[in-house]
């Protein structure tokens, strides 16, 4: 009896040292860790310090309220940049026991990440037109008596959009010969274009041009889902001419560039040229003209000279503020 317990605790002395138990006649072993060696200090995840030196920077909010006009509602949009520092200390883990040490001296790494913020505004851009509407409705669209200087009359005005109190003075699909200097430019006698009278009356032909601020409600969509609904632009002194400078713009969906059109073809770019406006100087961009390949489009355009590159499909409208 002495010689098999002799025998069996010499059978179990045999076995590689591990953890086990013994129940019965059977004997359980700790399986490994991952295989890995006991002792072993393995790579682990660094230990990061709480961010300081926390720093935010941020544009200006655009478009800016003195670009928008008195009254209207609209979302501005600020690009901000965050920096930050923190300590990293490098570690490693124990295999077997999970215990930490540090490797080497903690360091400081710097961070920085960007962000749109946004928010609602409300325009405080006042009118100095020479244009009046008479008994103007807030909301409602229409026909209204318009003064200017010491003249009345009758056109329709766009009471809904962007603030309201636009007189209309030119609307139209196809194309016809009207220049800047016939609706854009202060000072200028209005020479506009409606294809419905009866129901879109515009300033009459030879009423001075006294408005400070023009507007474009252009229909064709490719356009609108590009630029907004509606684009804003400071109306022209006369004689101007803009040497691919371009004439800045704000809309719902912020601010742009649009240039003359002769800005394509390295000519003079003056107020006498028939008015219209391309998104780029290349004659490129998504203008959505008809009856031309490619991005070669303009729009909105007034002038028959442009032929191909514009849009003769939508309904592009041309407003001066009013008061």
């Amino acid at each position: 009896m002495k010689m098999r317990k002799r025998l069996l605790w010499g059978a179990l002395l045999s076995l590689p040292f591990c953890h086990s138990a013994i129940a019965g006649n059977e004997i359980r072993m700790d399986a490994p860790v991952r295989y890995v060696t006991p002792g072993q200090w393995l790579p682990a995840d660094p230990l990061l310090g709480e961010p300081f030196n926390v720093n935010e920077t941020c544009d200006e909010w655009a478009p800016s309220a003195d670009s928008m006009t008195e009254g209207l509602e609209f979302e501005q949009s600020k690009t901000c940049t965050t920096t930050s520092s923190q300590s990293v200390q490098q570690r490693e883990r124990y295999s077997t026991t999970g215990a930490y040490r540090n490797v080497g001296p903690a360091t400081v790494q710097t961070t920085s990440s960007e962000a749109t913020k946004t928010q609602q505004a409300i325009g405080t851009q006042t009118s100095t037109s020479g244009l009046t509407v008479l008994n103007a409705i807030a909301g409602r669209d229409g026909i209204y008596q318009v003064k200017s200087g010491t003249t009345t009359f009758n056109a329709y005005v766009n009471m809904t959009t962007n603030g309201g109190k636009w007189v209309l003075v030119a609307r139209w699909t196809s194309l016809v010969n009207a220049s800047f200097n016939n609706v854009v430019v202060k000072g200028q006698p209005i020479k506009g274009v409606t294809n419905d009278a009866a129901n879109y009356p515009i300033i009459p032909s030879g009423t001075l041009n006294s408005s400070d601020k023009a507007m474009i409600v252009n229909g064709n969509p490719t356009w609108t889902q590009t630029y907004g609904a509606w684009q804003q632009f400071e109306t022209l002194p006369a004689g101007t001419n803009l040497n691919y400078k371009g004439i800045p713009a704000v809309s719902p969906m912020g601010s742009y560039l649009f240039y003359h059109p002769d800005s394509a073809w390295d000519t003079i770019q003056d107020m006498t040229t028939p008015f219209g406006l391309w998104t780029t100087t290349s004659r490129g961009g998504p203008c959505g003209g008809s009856g031309s390949p490619g991005n070669y489009k303009i729009c909105p355009a007034l002038g028959t000279g442009y032929g191909q590159h514009a849009d003769s499909t939508n309904e592009k409208r041309l407003y001066l503020k009013a008061r």
